[in-house]
């Protein structure tokens, strides 16, 4: 569990990155609409966490993955046939 947490400060900058070079002319509402996103997770995950919390690790690990596979369902949903990032400058 500790290299996922760990390695979501690196994914976190180049989601940011990526998000403002795909959407130029309103790079800082997109940088904005992320800051939301993430702290609003953050604090329904946080509870959830807090209301299942029963003395072990399990919650915490199950929560993760739960996200990861919201995270792919809604790309998956939000952005169909699309694997990669394109290369910035082509829309």
């Amino acid at each position: 569990m500790y290299l996922p947490a760990m390695s979501s400060d690196f994914r976190v900058a180049h989601a940011d990155t990526q998000l403002t070079l795909t959407y130029p002319h309103i790079a800082g509402t997109a940088s904005s609409l992320l800051g939301v996103i993430q702290f609003g997770t953050g604090a329904v995950f946080g509870t959830l966490v807090g209301h299942l919390l029963d003395g072990t690790i399990w919650p915490v690990a199950a929560l993760m993955g739960a996200g990861g596979v919201l995270c792919f369902v809604a790309h998956r949903v939000l952005a169909p046939g699309r694997t990669q990032a394109r290369p910035s400058g082509q829309r």
